[in-house]
């Protein structure tokens, strides 16, 4: 869900379209290359960002404490055995 929340906040805030100017006319981006680099950061979606990287650093987190669990867990289960 997050993953399609950015790529509709992207395609919908423009930066696309200023991250497409700098490939099509290299020229034209350096020339104003202050103007555009501000125009490329005002138009990046932080919260959409923000959204997906919490959510993947919460499943990374939850499946390492749950590897880490399956250890423990076996390492009981052989003990007894």
């Amino acid at each position: 869900m997050g993953y399609l929340n950015l790529m509709s906040a992207l395609a919908q805030s423009g930066f696309l379209n200023f991250a497409s100017l700098f490939f099509s006319d290299f020229g034209v981006a350096m020339a104003n290359f202050q103007d555009f680099i501000f125009s490329t950061l005002e138009s990046f979606p932080v919260f959409s960002v923000a959204f997906l990287l919490g959510g993947v650093i919460a499943v990374v987190w939850s499946a390492m404490h749950f590897m880490r669990d399956i250890a423990e867990v076996r390492t009981i289960w052989n003990t007894n055995s």
